[in-house]
């Protein structure tokens, strides 16, 4: 079993790469009125966009084969 690594000791090139492939989060944004979902790396780089939440989870979580996070 892989261990998570000590996050107290990670430098800051580790840091800025944890997680990056393997979590990310989904954002509601209006764009020109119309509400969109977007689809956003752990270091917030944009991934895709589409009209439908449940859809950009799927896609998240089967194409992009990523853990979901919530943030607040």
């Amino acid at each position: 079993m892989r261990s998570s690594p000590d996050l107290h000791h990670l430098s800051k090139r580790d840091f800025t790469w944890f997680g990056l492939l393997e979590r990310a989060y989904i954002k509601a944004e209006s764009i020109d009125g119309v509400i969109t979902y977007a689809i956003h790396a752990a270091n917030g780089h944009l991934l895709a966009r589409l009209a439908d939440r449940s859809l950009s989870q799927e896609l998240a979580r089967q194409e992009f084969a990523m853990e979901l996070l919530s943030v607040h």
